[in-house]
């Protein structure tokens, strides 16, 4: 029930993510998404760095009391300060990094996004611990609605520029505090409990850890790009990133948000950890193969129908890293299952090769071009899978034959249906027909292809895959 219902709500909360994306991407320029995108690289590692894993601590320890609580929000407001103060005096380093003289004041200004943010940390975990998803989804979707869909659209309509996205990001983060502190009011006391702290800071740190490492990875590629290629290039690149994040960030976020704190409460219980693993796989291959499918074969027509021709360059790189969003999306249930059964470290040093990983692709890619940078960043995306895959076999004393299996079974469905759409788009596009045409006709072969294989091949496929298949039709009934 949590599952379909957070699939569900994700869903249409993606969809609104990507059409604002899209007017905004008419409204402003590539270099207008490079400046801020630069921005946001220093802006996010900073606040990874300044949560060190409290809100994650608070939902995977097994005993929480008050002096918990109110020394992580003690800690969480402190190290908000901190950062944004390191931030601020940073700006003028950043802008000459990047060599990008517009990042002075916008660093500066988006320095204030900690003190935003800091206060809900708590308030956020303590959320996902008692699995109030349905409360979560809706924060979320309206903290982005309202702080960042309507704030930047007005702002880019208006002619601000990159100013729009650097004020829609802040509005984003200080509607979604308050709304989580609404929802959410907790105990606080001026007293910091340090033994309650070193509690969670036992499993936070090791969290820290690994989200540097996996924050790292996401954004190596974007600093090579930005260091080394430009503004206009970084907008192109990480636009093509974005728009094939949604749907990762969709799935991957939906099924880690339910099954962590799930597997956290089983995680002596390895019998049921491993079946939540392999739904969890199961799961996400069924709704990212279909996506990569079509995005692969049909990026041209995407990006020229959805677009325009302003973001043409966007078409290659778009191609290459829709080919690993199977890997890049997978890798979430694997870190779910090593984090719900505490192995914190060594999922960290696997988060911090990923990161090497990314970084070299990217800049060994870079005399490429954007297109070297996509065929660098993917190969690491799909090294990394691997390492966290391991690690969660590890965990869950599962075995690679089984998870083999499993994705064998999924194959025989792709591939009749890669068949149809790239066979479709080859004729369509022979006959001369408008791009919007190859779109549509042959994007909706390949769907009604892969749910056709689903119904046929179900019942000797899998019980995981029945399940998700059942899963997925409850929440077509639902919505419908």
């Amino acid at each position: 029930m949590a599952l379909s219902w957070q699939f569900a709500s994700r869903t249409f909360e993606a969809i609104g993510r990507i059409v604002v994306v899209i007017v905004l991407m008419h409204l402003l320029t590539p270099r207008d998404f490079g400046i801020a995108g630069a921005a946001l690289v220093v802006l996010s590692f900073t606040i990874t760095i300044t949560q060190i894993g409290v809100g994650p601590a608070l939902v995977q320890r097994a005993e929480l009391t008050d002096r918990h609580i109110s020394s992580g929000f003690i800690f969480s407001i402190a190290m908000g300060i901190v950062g944004g103060v390191i931030v601020y005096l940073c700006a003028g380093l950043v802008a000459r990094f990047f060599h990008m003289p517009e990042l002075v004041r916008i660093v500066e200004v988006m320095s204030l996004s900690f003190p935003l943010t800091a206060p809900a940390m708590v308030a956020d975990g303590l959320l996902s611990r008692r699995m109030a998803f349905k409360t979560l989804s809706a924060i979320d979707a309206v903290s982005f609605a309202v702080g960042y869909g309507a704030v930047g659209i007005g702002l880019a309509w208006a002619g601000a520029g990159v100013w729009a996205l650097v004020i829609a990001q802040m509005g984003q983060f200080a509607v979604r505090s308050v709304l989580t502190l609404i929802a959410q009011p907790h105990t606080v006391s001026r007293r910091l409990d340090f033994q309650a702290l070193k509690d969670l800071l036992g499993y936070g740190t090791g969290h820290c850890l690994a989200e540097l490492g996996n924050f790292a990875a996401l954004q190596g590629d974007n600093v090579v790009v930005g260091r080394w290629m430009g503004a206009a290039a970084l907008g192109v690149y990480t636009r093509a990133y974005t728009f094939l994040a949604q749907p990762a960030r969709l799935i991957g976020m939906v099924i880690d948000r339910v099954l962590f704190p799930a597997m956290a409460n089983i995680q002596d219980e390895l019998v049921r950890v491993r079946r939540a693993f392999h739904r969890g796989l199961v799961g996400i291959a069924l709704l990212t193969i279909p996506v990569s499918i079509i995005v692969v074969v049909l990026s041209p027509e995407i990006v020229l129908v959805v677009l325009g021709k302003k973001w043409i360059d966007m078409i290659a790189p778009f191609q290459i890293l829709a080919a690993s969003l199977l890997f890049r999306t997978s890798y979430k249930i694997c870190d779910s299952v090593a984090r719900a059964t505490g192995a914190a470290y060594r999922r960290a040093w696997r988060q911090w090769l990923y990161a090497f990983l990314v970084f070299m692709g990217a800049w060994i890619g870079h005399y490429t071009g954007l297109k070297g940078v996509a065929y660098g960043v993917s190969a690491a995306i799909t090294a990394n899978f691997l390492l966290m895959l391991h690690l969660s076999i590890v965990q869950s004393r599962d075995t690679w034959l089984e998870i083999g299996i499993l994705y064998l079974r999924i194959a025989v469905g792709a591939i009749p249906t890669a068949v149809v759409v790239w066979g479709a788009a080859a004729f369509l596009r022979r006959e001369g027909l408008n791009p919007s045409v190859v779109l549509l006709v042959s994007g909706g072969l390949g769907g009604v292809c892969w749910l056709g294989s689903l119904a046929l091949l179900g019942g000797m496929v899998g019980d995981e895959i029945v399940w998700a298949r059942q899963q997925f039709m409850k929440v077509v009934g639902r919505r419908s």
